[in-house]
């Protein structure tokens, strides 16, 4: 080996098992790297390879990781309704297996979404798992939370949501929630619909009314430990959707 070699190899040798060393030291294994690499790389996806890349920086030099994903079987989504929900790519990838287990779902097509949330720059209300609960559900939740911080009610009168979970469309029963236009003139002329379609909506109205509720005090959703979808993993249930910038989508089982 001529010198000329030794002192090219010497530098770029050290600078790896530097590399590795550092890597290793941050909590990353070997058959993480490998893995990783290979998702990211699989394929030359290029919204893997920014992910990747991405990661590994804040994996070595610190920081909060705002790369998270979401399943749907809907392929065309450009925004998300209040309170979806967003985790690792193994969550949701958990989500999806248990979709396909249902047998009302057909026509499907498998889309995995991936989103930027600044989370770091959020405040968030911590709950535990309760899957996905009614409006009326999470409107108790909710409470229940802020009365153990000895603040007010999110809602006065959070037994109006129970109407709203079983897609009442009787106004009168709503109270002083403040609902949105769109929702009364569909109220008023939801005569035919389906009545899955009209819980639907109903839901959606529901959980539109504690987002903004939950927004007002300076909240930027729910945070949850994962009791089921790669059970250990942090989730966000997102009330503020002006934070979650869609990234990429990604077809599956193609």
């Amino acid at each position: 080996m001529t010198p000329e070699v030794v002192r090219f190899a010497v530098p770029v040798v050290g600078g790896f098992l530097a590399f590795m060393a550092i890597y290793w030291a941050t909590g990353a294994g070997f058959k993480e790297v490998k893995e990783d690499w290979a998702g990211a790389f699989s394929k030359f996806n290029p919204v893997r390879v920014k992910e990747y890349l991405y990661l590994r920086w804040i994996k070595l030099f610190g920081g909060t990781p705002y790369i998270y994903y979401h399943y749907s079987p809907r392929p065309n989504i450009s925004s998300f309704r209040h309170f979806t929900h967003f985790g690792t790519r193994r969550a949701a990838e958990d989500v999806c297996l248990r979709k396909l287990e249902d047998e009302r779902i057909t026509d499907a097509s498998h889309t995995m979404y991936t989103v930027s949330i600044d989370v770091g720059a959020a405040k968030w209300v911590d709950l535990e798992d309760s899957d996905s609960p009614t409006p009326g559900r999470l409107a108790h939740h909710l409470n229940e939370y802020f009365a153990g911080l000895n603040e007010s009610a999110l809602v006065k009168d959070p037994w109006v949501f129970s109407h709203i979970s079983q897609g009442d469309l009787d106004l009168s029963q709503y109270g002083a929630l403040d609902l949105s236009d769109e929702f009364i003139k569909f109220a008023k002329s939801a005569t035919g619909y389906d009545q899955q379609y009209i819980k639907e909506q109903a839901r959606a109205e529901g959980y539109r009314i504690l987002a903004n509720e939950l927004v007002k005090r300076g909240y930027a959703g729910i945070r949850y430990l994962n009791a089921h979808e790669d059970a250990g993993s942090i989730s966000f249930a997102v009330a503020d959707t002006s934070l979650v910038k869609i990234r990429g989508k990604e077809p599956l089982f193609q």
